[in-house]
């Protein structure tokens, strides 16, 4: 069965600006949240962590230097093309390809993990249903396993400015843009609002621990604001690549993005787009 994280489904690229956002990204993770695992998370001696779709392993690589004696990580994804090369590797941290759709995930995978962490999946779901993954994710947890689950709400998106009075035409203009496009180019995104009620009602054999919510930390925002006009841009150049209508489109926001580029600089750059950071933390029963 061919897998459902589909490259067409994915609107971003694996080259050196798409890593460079992805680890500036983790930045802002950490400056937001203030912590690479949640505290409600009871790390059990030598635990042994999974990071699923780890893209350039910077979660993996920052975490690892933070862990006690005898934890180890195993970072996977289904393309190692951001990863570094394995003489680069942390000695507790080792990477592999590993596609978590797959209706048949490895024997030696199943009930493997003491944790798991996951992140930025909301775009690679192609259904808009994320129950079958989190079944697959149980599976390789051990009873009792913590599962750390990460994502942006696109429902909860705003633009922000620093100063009262100040404006975000161009801007407002680009995410505008960019919300009706989303439903034509990437996947259903609405499963981030209610996932919380979704895990409670699925038979999953799991709970619900922790469900936060928080805007971006201030001292994030700068952070955050490179990394959101990287993404358009990266966005726009996966989408040239599809050829057809989608290269006037992707003409069409580039000229937006410019003028929102300038009205950001021209306002000191007081002006950004700002998103929801969801953390779900889930115990699979004992």
């Amino acid at each position: 069965m061919p897998s459902t994280n589909d490259a067409t489904h994915y609107p971003l690229k694996r080259d050196f600006q798409a890593s460079a956002r992805l680890n500036l990204q983790h930045q802002a993770w950490l400056l937001t949240t203030g912590h690479s695992l949640d505290p409600a998370i009871e790390l059990p001696p030598s635990a042994l962590i999974a990071d699923i779709g780890c893209g350039t392993g910077i979660w993996s690589l920052s975490l690892s230097q933070n862990l006690p004696p005898g934890c180890r990580i195993e970072a996977s994804d289904i393309s190692l093309a951001q990863a570094p090369p394995q003489p680069w590797w942390p000695t507790n941290v080792a990477f592999r390809t590993l596609d978590v759709f797959e209706d048949t995930l490895p024997d030696e995978l199943v009930g493997r993990y003491d944790v798991i962490h996951i992140r930025l999946f909301v775009f690679v779901i192609a259904s808009g249903n994320p129950i079958p993954l989190l079944k697959n994710l149980m599976t390789l947890l051990k009873p009792g396993g913590w599962l750390q689950w990460q994502e942006y709400d696109n429902n909860e998106v705003r633009t922000l400015v620093a100063q009262p009075g100040q404006e975000a035409i161009a801007l407002q203009a680009v995410l505008d843009d960019f919300k009706a496009l989303q439903s034509q180019v990437t996947t259903n995104a609405n499963w981030v609002s209610d996932f919380h009620e979704k895990v409670e009602t699925a038979d999953v054999g799991a709970e619900l621990v922790v469900h936060e919510r928080s805007w971006t930390a201030k001292e994030a925002l700068m952070i955050w604001q490179d990394c959101s006009f990287l993404g358009q841009r990266e966005w726009c150049d996966a989408l040239r690549q599809r050829g057809g209508e989608m290269v006037r489109i992707a003409e069409r926001l580039e000229a937006m993005i410019v003028e929102a580029e300038r009205e950001c600089l021209e306002s000191g750059r007081g002006v950004l787009i700002d998103g929801k950071y969801v953390t779900w933390v889930i115990r699979k029963q004992k």
